[in-house]
């Protein structure tokens, strides 16, 4: 999760070296609506190495709670992380690895059969 914030932190520091250098406000794109001056999201510079490592991670993690990596919920996770590293998505790819995390410490602890509420 604290590689995640990095990538958080290297895009609010960039985008405020850009503000800083302009001094201006984003125009308003015609609109009179204050809200819709600003996209909804940044999206985060793609960084290789950054996935690389969060995959090995989130593998490592598998290992550790011994986690079947046969099931489907966790296949289908894993799926998800390799379709938005192949797309260089690192949005969908910060999505994608949280999720398979999520899944894999349900599986990993419980086998799959947690209740779910």
């Amino acid at each position: 999760m604290t590689d995640l914030m990095e990538i958080a932190r290297r895009a609010r520091d960039a985008n405020r070296k850009e503000s800083s250098i302009s001094k201006k406000s984003p125009a308003a794109h015609g609109t009179t609506d204050p809200f819709l001056a600003y996209p909804a999201y940044l999206p985060l510079p793609w960084d290789g190495e950054h996935a690389s490592r969060a995959m090995f991670n989130a593998d490592s993690l598998v290992e550790h709670l011994g986690a079947n990596g046969l099931h489907p919920e966790v296949q289908s996770a894993a799926d998800k992380v390799v379709r938005a590293n192949r797309a260089r998505d690192a949005t969908a790819f910060a999505v994608a690895i949280t999720e398979f995390e999520a899944v894999v410490r349900r599986v990993g602890v419980g086998g799959g059969d947690i209740l779910r509420l």
